[in-house]
């Protein structure tokens, strides 16, 4: 029998992502076992067999395997090698897959291991999760252009999202509530956004809070409050986790950004701050275009 080890990475109402571990020490298939829900399976390393009927399929780490819930299937181990892999478990998924197979293009294979990464140091928020995990679900889906009345309907639900993210900045936020919320299911809102916009609902998200962060700095200097509470006001996990997104979107700490801007000489300052965030990650969203992901 395979020495099978599995964690959970993360488990929400929209999707779960478990890493796993398999030694196979028995030749031949698996007994029978059946999708506890619809799934896109990873293998980072070794690779293993999918047996489904008559037809098998080879998992290895340049292609991913689509299991439908509740759909049988049996695994094998060819030269018995094992593997470790990420499986991420889509609860609600409105059509099932069509195939048993894709092969995955390597920004999905960045964007994986990004999102382990951040889920092991507990950086990412359920939002990015859910949106990771989705547009992952996209990449192996098939995709078509709007016509102009589905554009329209496509603009509307930019725009309702959007009201929604700045009318409850700190708040902590779901995909599925803001689904709910602009009447369309989280696969939808998640290709929509992207696809206007040019960014995931979670990053631009992330772009308005830091955006408010600078006003609220200035006044939190003037007052000289904690910047703790600052961040947790806006939304963000910690300091820490506020800080380093800061320095990495404008090229300096919350902290450095208050002193400068403290200083005799604002307009000195703010030009030593845009000069230091030349290098800046920040993507400038517009909704004056279409963009397809």
């Amino acid at each position: 029998m395979p020495c099978l080890q599995s964690h959970t990475l993360f488990a929400g109402p929209l999707v779960r992502v478990i890493d796993w571990r398999c030694r196979e020490s028995e030749p031949g298939c698996s007994g029978e076992e059946y999708a506890s829900g619809h799934q896109i399976v990873f293998t980072r390393a070794g690779r293993f067999m999918r047996h489904d009927g008559r037809r098998h399929v080879l998992a290895e780490p340049s292609t991913v395997l689509l299991f439908n819930r509740h759909e049988p299937y049996r695994i094998s181990h060819p030269g018995g090698i094992g593997d470790d892999g990420t499986v991420i478990v889509f609860e609600q998924v409105e059509q099932p897959f069509q195939a048993t197979h894709a092969f995955i293009e390597p920004a999905a294979l960045l964007r994986l291991q990004r999102l382990r990464s951040q889920l092991r140091s507990a950086m990412a928020s359920p939002l990015e999760v859910e949106e990771v995990a989705l547009r992952q679900l996209g990449a192996v889906t098939a995709r078509t252009h709007p016509d102009a009345t589905a554009r329209r309907r496509w603009l509307d639900i930019v725009e309702a999202t959007r009201l929604l993210l700045v009318s409850q900045l700190g708040a902590r936020t779901s995909l599925s509530g803001l689904a709910t919320a602009v009447g369309c299911s989280p696969f939808h809102l998640t290709r929509v956004f992207r696809a206007v916009v040019g960014v995931p609902v979670y990053q631009y998200l992330l772009q308005m809070r830091l955006a408010a962060s600078l006003e609220r700095l200035l006044d939190h200097n003037r007052r000289k409050g904690s910047l703790s509470a600052l961040a947790l006001d806006l939304g963000f996990s910690s300091h820490s986790h506020f800080t380093t997104l800061f320095r990495r979107t404008f090229g300096l700490p919350p902290s450095a950004f208050q002193r400068l801007t403290s200083a005799p000489s604002v307009a000195r300052a703010f030009a030593l701050a845009d000069s230091r965030s030349a290098r800046s990650r920040w993507t400038s969203p517009t909704t004056t275009g279409m963009r397809l992901a």
